[in-house]
């Protein structure tokens, strides 16, 4: 969902309803979904027998926010109003979490890879507190999909993100990706 650079889709976070719009869900093969994409893994060479399966659904909620707004009126809309963000990014959690309560039944990977970078290499770019509120529900809601699943749970999260482990071992996250510093 990255627009072309300085085109960014959203110039008005209250104004998200008019804008962003997730796409029907209905009428998809999602047995057929999971097999194409597993015959694209099997043809570069993909062995399930000796290989781990991971899954991600996407590059992360404050990703897909920022790629919306733009890297500077996200962060200011995330200050002036958080409440409409967290609205937004529900409204996404709701269909990332719908396309995964189909695929996972299917695929029936080892793994479910979250990912947000909300960090620089010193520093994150949001508040313990506002990621805590914000994103975490988002990340949680996806995380209890793998639980329910018995499946392991990682975070990718570039930059130095330590302010958020304790949050993230609370959803089940048992690996950290990549933890450079």
């Amino acid at each position: 969902i990255l627009p072309e650079p300085g085109n960014f889709i959203l110039d008005d976070v209250e104004k998200w309803h008019d804008v962003i719009k997730a796409p029907s869900l209905e009428g998809i093969d999602w047995e057929k979904v999971v097999k194409d994409g597993m015959d694209g893994l099997y043809k570069m060479g993909y062995n399930r027998e000796d290989s781990a399966l991971s899954y991600n659904m996407h590059a992360g909620y404050f990703q897909d926010f920022v790629a919306f707004m733009g890297f500077e009126n996200g962060l200011c809309a995330l200050y002036e109003e958080p409440e409409e963000v967290k609205a937004l990014m529900d409204y996404i959690c709701d269909w990332y979490t719908e396309v995964e309560e189909h695929i996972l039944d299917i695929l029936k990977p080892d793994c479910i890879d979250l990912m947000d970078d909300v960090s620089t290499w010193r520093a994150p770019f949001i508040s313990e507190q506002m990621y805590h509120d914000i994103f975490l529900p988002c990340h949680d809601r996806e995380a209890k999909l793998a639980r329910d699943r018995g499946m392991r749970i990682t975070m990718h999260c570039c930059g130095e993100a330590a302010e958020f482990i304790d949050d993230w071992l609370s959803i089940g996250v048992s690996g950290w990706d990549p933890a450079q510093l």
